[in-house]
């Protein structure tokens, strides 16, 4: 049974999964979000995010509170909205959709 949802959100913005949202410089200003692996730690919710890859925390209210982000080396050099660009523009790194699926 669900009893509730919170949407996840970044100041006053949703996350969503849209490319065009994407903020290619900094991933962790970023609106695009796909939530891969998520833990419960006290009062905080870890959650791995693809895109990033980034490591982010949120409280129970559903707003980030901090970014943390994946080493550099699981990083790509030019990030873009699409994947076929992305992938085809960075020799190393992290391939679309082979990202965080989880941490434990």
């Amino acid at each position: 049974t669900v009893l509730s949802t919170t949407l996840m959100r970044a100041g006053k913005y949703g996350l969503v999964g849209l490319s065009n949202v994407y903020d290619a410089s900094d991933a962790s200003e970023s609106f695009r979000f796909d939530p891969e692996g998520a833990r419960l730690v006290g009062s905080e919710l870890f959650v791995a995010d693809e895109y990033g890859p980034l490591l982010c925390v949120f409280g129970l209210e559903g707003g980030r509170r901090r970014v943390i982000p994946a080493p550099a080396k699981f990083g790509i050099a030019r990030p873009d909205a699409r994947a076929v660009d992305k992938d085809r523009q960075n020799g190393s790194g992290r391939v679309a959709n082979r990202a965080l699926k989880g941490w434990r």
